[in-house]
C-alpha cells in the first residue's frame, strides 16, 4: 500500500508508508513535499483485504490459547474479559477487534 499525495506544483506522486508523517522532495520539481499520515477513512475495502490476507490464501498458523485445567479460581479473575467470534464462535480477549482465528473483524463491543 502507498500514500498517493499532491505536491505543491501539481505533481501526483505516490510513496510509501514508510514515509508518512515526514516531509520528502518531489521527483519533478525538487519542492519540498509534507507526506501525511493516513487516517481510518483512507483505507479501502481492498487495502484492508490486503493487510489481513485474502480467504484461502495461505497464512501463519495461529496457536489457540493454552488450555486452563490447574488454574485456581484467582489466576481465572485475572482473566481479561472474552467475546466469541461471530463467524468461528472461538473465545477471543473481548479487546480483540479482528479475529485472529477466522480474520474476522468483530469491533469492539460497548458494555452498557
Amino acid at each position: 500500500m502507498s500514500i498517493r499525495v499532491v505536491c505543491p506544483n501539481g505533481h501526483a506522486l505516490q510513496v510509501k508508508n514508510e514515509w508518512a508523517g515526514k516531509t520528502g522532495l518531489c521527483p519533478t520539481c525538487k519542492t519540498p513535499v509534507a507526506i501525511p499520515c493516513p487516517s481510518a477513512e483512507d483505507f479501502s475495502e481492498e487495502s484492508i483485504m490486503d493487510l489481513l490476507g485474502r480467504p484461502g490464501a495461505p497464512r501463519a498458523a495461529v496457536r489457540p490459547a493454552k488450555s486452563a485445567e490447574g488454574v485456581a479460581a484467582a489466576d481465572a479473575r485475572q482473566q481479561p474479559p472474552k467475546k466469541a467470534c461471530d463467524k468461528c464462535k472461538q473465545e477471543i480477549p473481548k479487546e480483540v477487534a479482528i479475529c485472529p482465528y477466522c480474520r474476522t473483524f468483530v469491533g469492539h463491543q460497548d458494555e452498557h
